[in-house]
């Protein structure tokens, strides 16, 4: 029987044993695998952080060249308005000039029809006449010029303000362009910052639970083999404690042997008295 149980627990220790190597064996392969797993997810995220960085590299080089070119364009806008704002103040002055010409002309006419009113109509005062008639008659072409050159020139002056009112609208429009790409980039830029905060979570949280799961592991390991220690202790107390029974029982059974080889002995003895 005592090699029996000693058979029975050296089988129950060699089947602690196996499950303990299984649970090492499955604890290498989960840290195996575990770190692999992070392993190729941190190379993920480096690859989507690098991707991400090269986008917003080449968003800001787009956007800053946008803004750039939208400065260029303002400050050529800025410059065209500028000419135009002296080549309407030229106008105006010429215009003025031409206002004091065309009103110093009809002076000229007026002071030219008195002088006619006080002339006789001899041979050399009608002489004078048609002269005078000339220069009136080229006078009142100069004013008939001078007031088409007027007209054009408010015509002229009104297409540059045309000219200026759509530049400036134009100006205005880049503005709001320069205004929308800056939030087009700020939106990028947060979005970009939220994906890389949540993948950063995501891959936390899976390590974390990843490494709770792991202690658990080692954990459950230890207690297995402090069980095992215990059971093991426990077997070799009962074992002596089997020995010291064995034993006993031994000397129990000696004992009655040597009473019932004593009380024969007496008989006998008796038996051989009485025949005497």
């Amino acid at each position: 029987k005592a090699i029996t149980k000693l058979r029975d627990q050296e089988k129950k220790s060699k089947d602690l044993e196996r499950v303990l190597s299984q649970l090492r064996n499955e604890h290498e392969q989960f840290k195996s695998s575990f770190e692999s797993t992070v392993q190729q997810r941190g190379q993920e995220q480096s690859a989507t952080i690098s991707t991400l960085q090269i986008r917003l590299d080449e968003l800001e080089k787009r956007s800053a060249s946008m803004i750039n070119s939208l400065h260029s364009e303002i400050q050529t806008a800025n410059t065209t308005i500028e000419g135009l704002n002296q080549t309407l103040k030229s106008i105006g002055t010429h215009h003025r000039a031409h206002r004091t010409s065309l009103r110093n002309s009809t002076t000229r006419l007026l002071q030219l029809a008195t002088r006619f009113k006080h002339f006789s109509f001899g041979n050399e005062k009608r002489a004078l006449v048609a002269e005078g008639e000339q220069r009136i008659i080229s006078l009142q072409n100069e004013m008939n010029g001078l007031r088409n050159r007027a007209a054009n020139d408010s015509a002229e002056q009104e297409k540059l303000r045309q000219k200026i009112s759509r530049l400036n609208d134009l100006n205005n429009d880049m503005s709001m362009r320069e205004k929308r790409l800056q939030a087009q980039q700020e939106q990028a830029l947060s979005a970009a910052k939220k994906e890389y905060e949540s993948q950063f979570s995501e891959l936390k949280t899976s390590y974390d639970t990843s490494l709770r799961m792991q202690l658990m592991i080692l954990h459950q390991a230890n207690v297995h083999a402090q069980l095992a220690q215990l059971k093991a202790r426990l077997d070799s107390g009962r074992g002596r404690q089997n020995d010291l029974e064995s034993s006993e029982s031994q000397q129990v059974q000696i004992a009655t042997s040597l009473r019932t080889a004593l009380e024969q002995e007496q008989k006998k003895n008796k038996v051989g008295l009485c025949a005497v």
